[in-house]
């Protein structure tokens, strides 16, 4: 779903060829959100590799959710600010239908309000 005005989202870095790093959180902004993926935007650079897995907290509708994908796509949209395609990865179909769900209700809203909600 794409949104008319970005949702704030923390992302860090979570694992590294399967094994748990500690880094910091970024601030990065999602442009569009779906059940399968996410598109966000950052100054950071980052590079296509299914190998390094990024999670994601994000807040929709009052619900924090914290996902997890690997970056399958890359754009640079202006100087210094880059486009990624995150596909989700462990997540299951209860997971999945929760996101949908959701989703779903944001839809709803943003019908009525035009607007993202925080």
């Amino acid at each position: 779903m794409k949104l008319y005005n970005p949702l704030c989202a923390k992302m860090t870095i979570k694992y590294v060829y399967g094994k748990t790093v500690k880094t910091g959180y970024a601030n990065v902004c999602v442009k569009d959100i779906g059940p399968g993926g996410l598109k966000f935007l950052s100054n950071l650079k980052l590079q296509v590799n299914p190998n390094i897995v990024l999670e994601f907290e994000v807040n929709i509708l009052n619900t924090t959710l914290n996902v997890y994908g690997t970056v399958v796509r890359v754009e640079e949209v202006e100087p210094h600010i880059f486009g990624y395609g995150v596909e989700f990865t462990f997540i299951d179909d209860t997971f999945r239908a929760r996101l949908i769900s959701i989703f779903n209700e944001l839809a709803i809203y943003l019908k009525k309000n035009i607007k993202s909600p925080i």
